[in-house]
């Protein structure tokens, strides 16, 4: 005879059964179903496989810290995958930037929050800030993808998000096509830190992909320029080549 723990078991998976078979949960790289796969699983495993991650978090100096080296006294920096044209990663990322797939910044947030919770240097972690959009930006679009990533990571690492930290203070023109020197000129003042003392805090500044570098300088610039005492990590999903 079956017991009352066995019935309500047995009416969980029945219940998680019909809810997958009305509202599937679709692997965000490729549309495929991921009934059956690990609850916490979040990409299919082939997604997974083809995903090119960079490991950099296990580097102390690293393509990521090499971009701010002489610039910006980092404790720590990566970026969990390579951004290369035409790959999975770019169409995740234009995604949840211009497709209002809020979900795959989430997703992915968790994803590399996982590994980041792992690192020594990031144990005393005060907060996450993520690179701020200006509120023009966020009507636009309906989110800030960098808060959207940052809410990932703050789930996996147990770590607060610091919202309100920074300030941006002028709305950017978009920098994609920006050279190198047109995207340290655009991001001058932008950005300016918010009323939380964050001195002697260890902070991770979160945004979705790094190229030049310049946008995150100029928001550590800025929380350098009130809280001297701040310490800077920096986190971004991914990193172009």
């Amino acid at each position: 005879m079956a017991t009352g723990a066995g019935i309500l078991s047995l009416l969980g998976t029945l219940k998680n059964g019909v809810l997958d078979l009305l509202y599937p949960q679709l692997c965000p790289g490729c549309d495929r179903s991921l009934s059956g796969n690990l609850s916490d699983q979040y990409l299919c495993l082939a997604c997974t496989a083809e995903l090119p991650f960079t490991n950099l978090h296990e580097l102390v100096e690293n393509p990521v810290t090499d971009k701010f080296a002489g610039r910006l006294r980092l404790r720590f920096g990566a970026s969990m995958l390579y951004y290369r044209s035409g790959s999975l990663t770019q169409r995740m990322i234009v995604g949840f930037k211009y497709q209002k797939r809020s979900d795959i910044a989430v997703g992915l947030g968790r994803l590399y929050g996982q590994e980041l919770r792992e690192v020594d240097v990031l144990k005393d972690l005060a907060g996450i800030i993520p690179v701020p959009l200006h509120p023009s930006r966020f009507r636009q679009r309906g989110y800030n993808q960098a808060e959207k990533i940052a809410t990932g990571l703050a789930e996996s690492m147990n770590v607060a998000v610091l919202k309100k930290a920074l300030k941006r203070n002028t709305f950017e023109v978009s920098q994609t096509k920006k050279g190198k020197e047109e995207r340290f000129t655009n991001v001058e003042e932008t950005f300016s830190a918010g009323a939380t003392d964050l001195n002697d805090q260890h902070v991770l500044l979160v945004d979705d992909v790094l190229t030049t570098g310049a946008t995150l300088e100029a928001c550590a610039e800025a929380l350098l320029a009130k809280y001297p005492r701040v310490i800077i990590s920096i986190a971004t999903l991914a990193v172009r080549e």
